[in-house]
């Protein structure tokens, strides 16, 4: 344990304006996005917002920060590192919308910060483990992808499809969503028309590039 301790510690002091560079930038992307997202998304109900929010997070800013950091040189990870990332992604996506946390994000704004942070720091670590996994794993990294992909596929069919409302406390009820089921319908076709697009595309991106390396290997 004192050794662990020790190699964390040796890390964050050798690469300490990384980290803190990193905290400050995702400290302000956090709040940019969900003033983007509620400003884009005007109209729409508050489960809606709230799903899109996530959406740009997860699937757009985050990459994005990947393509930035991994300019930098970042270290190769190994299959384990991606498989936790995997299933902290997905663990953390599933207890924050279930329906008592997601109310309490709704009623609470520090809980809704912490969980967009929380998220946020998830996603980064899934797609540069996604990013930064040797060639000779890629077929790893695509399985990774395609099962993170199908995950959410079923949580945005499960709003989709659903005829009662599963967030009625969270979502509220307004004339233009009545008890929360036109919101919560429209929150699952978001992730029904993205997250397959996302997830799927970076599927074959990893497959084309673990190709280019076999044809550059054997010419």
């Amino acid at each position: 344990m004192s050794t662990v301790r020790s190699i964390a510690q040796v890390v964050v002091h050798e690469h300490r304006s990384w980290f803190l560079g990193l905290a400050a930038c995702m400290v302000s992307v956090t709040f940019v996005t969900i003033i983007l997202a509620h400003t884009i998304s005007w109209g729409m109900g508050p489960l809606s917002r709230h799903m899109l929010t996530h959406i740009l997070i997860m699937n757009a800013i985050a990459p994005a920060l990947v393509v930035a950091l991994r300019r930098g040189g970042l270290r190769k990870v190994t299959v384990g590192t991606l498989w936790y990332a995997t299933a902290l992604q997905l663990l953390l996506v599933s207890l924050w919308h279930l329906p008592f946390t997601l109310t309490l994000t709704h009623r609470y704004a520090i809980g809704g910060t912490f969980m967009t942070l929380s998220l946020l720091a998830a996603s980064l670590w899934f797609w540069l483990s996604v990013a930064e996994l040797g060639e000779e794993h890629s077929s790893v990294a695509i399985a990774a992808l395609l099962l993170t992909g199908k995950v959410l596929c079923l949580l945005g069919a499960l709003l989709a499809l659903s005829r009662q409302p599963l967030f009625a406390a969270a979502c509220g009820s307004t004339p233009t969503n009545g008890n929360g089921v036109w919101d919560q319908h429209l929150a699952g076709l978001i992730m029904l028309v993205v997250c397959p697009v996302v997830y799927l595309g970076a599927g074959v991106g990893r497959l084309l590039r673990m190709l280019r390396v076999q044809w550059t290997t054997e010419h």
